[in-house]
């Protein structure tokens, strides 16, 4: 499996350097209405032995093919993966963006989806309450913003479950 580094600098950073025409945001767009996925991951984090649980928004496109997924990395940065497949299937190609890179992506191509409209609504509320809460560390949660996160989260899954997109 071959994985690329995280990038050395924030999202922030690059945000403005994405600088796509509206016409490659409207076919990223569909592309990934039809090869992609947005959802809401549960993770669990163990730094110095304390467990520290939450919720990161994600999207992935996955194909055969790398070369167009090279060059959305090269524009959003993220993680570009050869993944092994069964036998008799070839390697695929994925990309991944996760939280703020995410939320860069889906609000460039918002504008454009179609199938994945609801999902990406979802996520973007769910990642603008992680800014709100920006430097207050996991302990810093109120019982309203935990529940709101679980709430999205199963949201997400049902919409994704659904065959929606």
């Amino acid at each position: 499996m071959s994985r690329t580094k995280k990038p050395p600098v924030a999202a922030d950073e690059w945000q403005e350097a994405v600088n796509l025409t509206e016409i490659e945001k409207a076919y990223i767009a569909g592309f990934f209405d039809g090869e992609g996925t947005i959802g809401i991951a549960a993770v669990t984090r163990r730094p110095n032995g304390i467990t520290k649980n939450g919720y990161r928004l994600y999207i992935v496109i996955g194909q055969v093919d790398g070369d167009f997924l090279h060059w959305l990395k090269a524009k959003y940065k993220g993680y570009l993966l050869l993944r092994p497949r069964r036998e008799n299937h070839q390697p695929i190609w994925q990309w991944r963006l996760e939280n703020r890179l995410a939320r860069i992506f889906l609000t460039d191509i918002q504008p454009y989806l179609r199938l994945k409209a609801q999902q990406c609504a979802l996520g973007l509320a769910f990642q603008q309450t992680k800014g709100l809460r920006k430097n207050r560390g996991v302990t810093g949660f109120t019982p309203e913003e935990w529940a709101f996160e679980e709430e999205v989260y199963t949201k997400m899954r049902e919409l994704n479950h659904k065959g929606a997109a």
